[in-house]
């Protein structure tokens, strides 16, 4: 799962309803270092609502502000589809299990790449496919 904010979402001009993610949610951020962050969430049980909470407060707990704006969605993909659609833009990722302090799930993208923008719509049109919003979430310490 990665946490898309307010900023990376594609929304309804006239209503704000929230329409999916935008290929933005995929560039490589300070804090990824280098990597793409995710969050693994079958690291924290099989999923499901629960642990899908679970995996979003220790997203969250991992981050220096321990703050995800109410407005956050988290999307979800999973890693055989992200390797594939990867592999369909010149792109032989390796997603390597790199535990960020409370976040035990934690897993990088490397030798991932935000320069192909075609490569970031389809992960955020066809991969990560799946929303959550932070509201839905038990996201209480």
């Amino acid at each position: 799962m990665r946490l898309a904010p307010y900023s990376k979402q594609l929304r309804d001009a006239e209503t704000n309803e929230f329409l999916g993610i935008l290929d933005i949610a995929f560039q490589i951020r300070p804090e990824d270092k280098g990597g793409l962050s995710c969050t693994w969430v079958e690291h924290y049980g099989e999923k499901s609502h629960a642990t899908l909470s679970v995996a979003a407060r220790a997203y969250r707990d991992s981050l220096p502000s321990k703050k995800i704006g109410n407005t956050a969605y988290f999307a979800m993909g999973t890693a055989g589809q992200v390797r594939s659609k990867s592999a369909e833009y010149g792109k032989q990722i390796r997603i390597v299990h790199a535990p960020d302090g409370p976040n035990t799930g934690h897993v990088e993208l490397h030798q991932f790449s935000d320069e192909d923008r075609r490569l970031l719509d389809a992960l955020a049109r066809e991969v990560f496919t799946e929303h959550i919003a932070v509201t839905e979430l038990d996201m209480r310490p």
